[in-house]
């Protein structure tokens, strides 16, 4: 047995985990470890969870917003330039 060891609460059992390999392999997420750390670092991409001195996970749900959110910007990146286009064909 485990020293220290304590089941997961109920609540939050059946949590997705994903390591740092499925980030590119079920997610898509085309970065390398060192991208992923530095993004990390600097507040852009979700908190790693450490389930030891080696092996982290992150939280599907929290890699899923972080994925719409960078859907969300595009589409806003989309519109403004589409917006500045008009105006330099304008005069």
């Amino acid at each position: 047995m485990i020293a220290n060891y304590e089941p997961l609460p109920k609540k939050i059992e059946g949590v997705a985990l994903l390591g740092i390999d499925d980030l590119k392999a079920k997610k898509g997420v085309n970065l390398s470890r060192a991208q992923i750390y530095r993004k990390i670092a600097a507040g852009t991409f979700p908190q790693q969870v450490h389930l030891s001195d080696r092996r982290i996970v992150f939280l599907e749900a929290e890699v899923d917003e972080w994925l719409r959110q960078r859907i969300a910007a595009r589409k806003t990146v989309g519109v403004e330039v589409k917006e500045r286009m008009r105006q330099l064909r304008r005069g």
